[in-house]
């Protein structure tokens, strides 16, 4: 697959923000002209592999991996691959944002997944809307419960999109 070249943007809609919210938004070229609430920034060009852009030209959310610091444990709960229930524990961990079905009939639904948080092995999903505090992630974290420590582009090798 061949890079694209996209623009981080700020929004002039003056409603609700629908797109982006909280990562770094970046959209091609062609995007950014179709909507004319979004501002390029300059000089703000970055090249992402085409596969972490959606249909509309947005790079997809799980393009970011999130170093965070889990302060507690037991503060959230997750699903393992199998909808299994598991505490997420103290410690730190890999995480990114990404859509997980749970149940055909409702499709799919905001997620943090954080990844080998299942001390069994394997990722732990957190349904976004299941914790008020998460819902804007990763903006305006509950500070006593959840750190970011660094964030980065996402590796192909370790996206397990299509």
């Amino acid at each position: 697959m061949s890079n694209v070249t996209v623009w981080l943007f700020n929004s002039t809609y003056p409603g609700p923000r629908d797109v982006g919210i909280g990562l770094r938004p970046a959209a091609t070229r062609a995007a950014l002209a179709n909507d004319v609430h979004l501002v390029r920034i300059e000089n703000s060009e970055m090249d992402v592999d085409q596969r972490f852009i959606d249909a509309q030209g947005f790079t997809r959310e799980e393009y970011m991996t999130f170093l965070v610091r889990v302060l507690h444990s037991n503060a959230f709960s997750g699903f393992t691959y199998d909808r299994q229930r598991r505490q997420l524990m103290a410690g730190e961990y890999d995480a990114r944002l990404t859509l997980r079905e749970f149940h055909p009939l409702v499709g799919g639904e905001r997620s943090l997944q954080v990844i080998d948080a299942d001390s069994r092995g394997g990722d732990l999903w957190i349904k976004l809307d299941d914790y008020r505090e998460l819902t804007d992630f990763p903006d305006n974290l509950p500070l006593k419960r959840l750190t970011i420590l660094h964030q980065r582009q996402t590796a192909l090798e370790e996206w397990d999109g299509a």
